[in-house]
């Protein structure tokens, strides 16, 4: 959980990236992934490492989403990504 807290403040840390606000890609609303996932990250953090069913579905579906296109976005939000897809990642492995 330390390495998610730590990793969470450093995405905070990063604006979304201007470039990519209303951007698609293969039909992936890319604010829409970082805002949504965003939200149940931080649920998670508040919650102590628990996440509602509805929650865990949706950083799921978002994950899924993020892992069809990461390699396709370059830029101001690769690192962003990469950080949010990481930690979406984590947090599911440690649900299982």
């Amino acid at each position: 959980m330390n390495e998610i807290n730590k990793l969470w403040e450093e995405f905070q840390n990063i604006p979304f990236p201007k470039d990519l606000a209303g951007e698609e890609i293969d039909g992936v609303d890319l604010m829409s992934i970082d805002t949504f996932a965003a939200g149940c990250i931080s649920t998670y953090i508040e919650n102590r490492g628990k996440l509602d069913n509805h929650r865990h579905v949706v950083l799921r579906e978002c994950m899924s989403d993020l892992d069809k296109v990461i390699n396709k976005i370059r830029g101001e939000g690769e690192e962003s990504f990469s950080l949010l897809y990481k930690l979406g990642t984590m947090i599911l492995d440690e649900l299982k």
